[in-house]
C-alpha cells in the first residue's frame, strides 16, 4: 500500500535489512519494514509532499536526489570502511610473506600491512593491480611517498607530527603512512593503515593488517598509539 512504485521490495523474516540500513539513514525507527511511516521519512528527505504514499512521483524525485547527492547518501568514508572490511575478511589467515605482487589473489595467502592497504586502493578502483602505497625509507623523517596514483589521490606531508595532533586534520578513511624508521633501510620501521575516524582519547582507531592483530584476527579495526608519527596522508579525491 505505501509504496506502489518500489516493485522490488520484498520481506522474509524480521524484515529487509535495506530498509533498515535506510531507516537508520532517514533517523527513524528501524523495523525493517516500509510502511507510511518511512515512506513519509523519505518523502521529507527527498523534498516532495509527504502524504505516505511512495509512489512513481516519489520514485522519480528520489533518481533525481541520488543523482545529484551521492557524496550525501554513501560518504566516501563509508566506501573505504567497506572495502578495509572486505580485504580483512580476504586476509584473514594470511601469513606474513612477500608483498610483490600486490594483487587480491596473492594477498589471500601472503601479506603485510603494505599488501593490505594495496588491495584496498584496488577495490576502490584507485589503484592498478600489484601497486601499492610506500614511502622510500631513507630515514626517519626523510622518506617519501612512492607510487602514488595523482589522478586519484594526494598526498601531504605531515612533517613527523603525531597522530594524536593530528586528530582534526584525519578524516575517515585516510591512508596514513608512519615514518619511524631510524635504520634507513628501506622497507624497515615504517606502518601503513587506514584511519576509521574514531577516537579512544588520542588514540584512533585504524584497518591495517598484521597477523596476530585485530584487524586480521576478527574483522574489526582495532587501538592504535596516538604517539606515534605520521609521515604522510594519502587521501582519495
Amino acid at each position: 500500500k505505501y509504496y506502489p512504485g518500489i516493485t522490488a521490495v520484498e520481506f522474509g523474516s524480521g524484515g529487509s535489512y535495506t530498509v533498515k540500513m535506510m531507516q537508520k539513514w532517514l533517523g527513524i525507527g528501524q523495523d525493517g519494514i516500509w510502511g507510511e511511516g518511512t515512506s513519509k521519512a523519505l518523502q521529507r528527505k527527498i523534498g516532495v509532499s509527504a502524504d505516505g504514499i511512495f509512489g512513481y512521483g516519489s520514485v522519480k524525485a528520489l533518481q533525481t536526489y541520488l543523482n545529484e547527492n551521492d557524496e550525501a547518501v554513501y560518504p566516501k568514508g563509508e566506501i573505504i570502511m567497506d572495502a578495509c572490511k572486505a580485504q580483512a575478511d580476504h586476509m584473514r589467515g594470511a601469513k606474513y610473506g612477500d608483498y610483490s605482487p600486490v594483487t587480491l589473489a596473492h594477498s589471500k595467502n601472503a601479506g603485510t600491512c603494505v599488501t593490505y592497504e594495496g588491495c584496498v586502493f584496488q577495490r576502490l578502483g584507485a589503484l592498478a593491480s600489484g601497486k601499492y602505497i610506500w614511502h622510500d625509507g631513507k630515514g626517519y623523517g626523510t622518506g617519501k611517498v612512492t607510487h602514488l596514483n595523482n589522478k586519484t589521490m594526494t598526498c601531504t606531508y605531515m612533517g613527523n607530527k603525531t597522530l594524536s595532533s593530528l586528530k582534526s586534520k584525519i578524516q575517515k578513511g585516510d591512508c596514513v603512512l608512519v615514518d619511524d624508521n631510524k635504520s634507513g633501510k628501506a622497507g624497515s620501521g615504517g606502518h601503513v593503515f587506514f584511519c576509521t575516524g574514531e577516537w579512544s582519547g588520542n588514540d584512533p582507531y585504524i584497518w591495517d593488517f598484521e597477523p596476530n592483530r585485530t584487524c586480521a584476527k576478527t574483522g574489526k579495526p582495532r587501538k592504535y598509539s596516538g604517539k606515534r608519527k605520521a609521515l604522510a596522508i594519502v587521501r582519495l579525491k
